[in-house]
């Protein structure tokens, strides 16, 4: 009985990461795409139960906390680097970046045609960003 509870749990689970995938790829995808666009080197895989985007390491995770607009996590991976303390530096014109750490920050794309208005700002943001990881 125990084995047949993980088992209909790893089920569930799947079909809420299909279910969550789908969602994304259907509400986010400009955002995906600019992404995946920006350095041929950048993947997209399932990190921390989302939607995540590496080159050698993590460095963003959709925010499917968000509900009203299209946001990233940026971050420098799963282990703790020496820019947690030191930080990191990045230009930010377009005001896109809302710093949660010295190593970490939310990107805010918003909805609809601001999406595609902050697209040059926001790969800009990418190509420095994928430097620190």
């Amino acid at each position: 009985m125990k084995n047949m509870a993980k088992s209909s749990g790893a089920i569930l689970g799947g079909l809420i990461m299909a279910g969550v995938l789908a969602l994304v790829a259907n509400s986010q995808p400009e955002g995906k795409k600019f992404i995946l666009n920006v350095d041929p080197g950048i993947s997209e895989a399932i990190k921390w139960n989302a939607p995540s985007f590496r080159t050698t390491d993590f460095f963003a995770t959709v925010n499917l906390r968000s509900r009203d607009c299209v946001q990233l996590i940026f971050h420098t991976g799963a282990r703790v680097k020496a820019t947690a303390t030191t930080g990191i530096s990045i230009a930010d014109p377009a005001g896109l970046l809302e710093w949660l750490a010295k190593d970490r920050c939310l990107v805010t794309l918003g909805v609809g045609k601001d999406i595609q208005t902050r697209r040059a700002a926001f790969e800009a943001i990418v190509r420095e960003w994928i430097r620190w990881v």
